[in-house]
């Protein structure tokens, strides 16, 4: 199969990013550089059939959009995943990759393309309620 990224308007990438924030559930850090226009949205394909997207944003040091920050490929396709990611980075020319921790899709990719990796925050998946209670303390609402 043949993998590009297609440099796109963000209305053509919508849909998918619909997918992509119900399937993750989870706080986007990120969410608002799309609508502020502070991104570039690459769609993926596999042979002309649309599967996914990646995001690119300005990184710390930078003025150029050179940090891959979202990245989405729907489930069917996902064991292409890892060349859709290396076709978005090289498309887009991104020298970096920021991601979330609980984005178990784009931590996989970091930890299998990437050298050099810093984190400097954590987030974890909250999976279980808990009944923690420490006496003489009330919470309140």
């Amino acid at each position: 199969m043949s993998a590009k990224a297609i440099k796109a308007k963000l209305k053509a990438i919508q849909k998918l990013r619909a997918l992509f924030l119900q399937e993750t559930n989870f706080q986007i850090r990120y969410d608002a550089t799309h609508a502020r226009g502070w991104s570039d949205s690459y769609l993926l394909t596999l042979d002309d059939t649309e599967v996914g997207y990646a995001s690119l944003k300005t990184g710390d040091d930078s003025k150029a959009r050179d940090t891959l920050f979202e990245f989405f490929v729907v489930r069917p396709f996902r064991k292409h995943a890892a060349a859709l990611f290396r076709e978005g980075l090289a498309t887009g020319g991104a020298r970096h990759v920021e991601c979330q921790s609980n984005d178990r899709l784009l931590t996989s990719l970091l930890f299998e393309n990437a050298t050099d990796i810093h984190c400097d925050v954590t987030l974890f998946d909250d999976h279980a309620v808990t009944e923690h209670a420490i006496p003489g303390v009330v919470i309140r609402p």
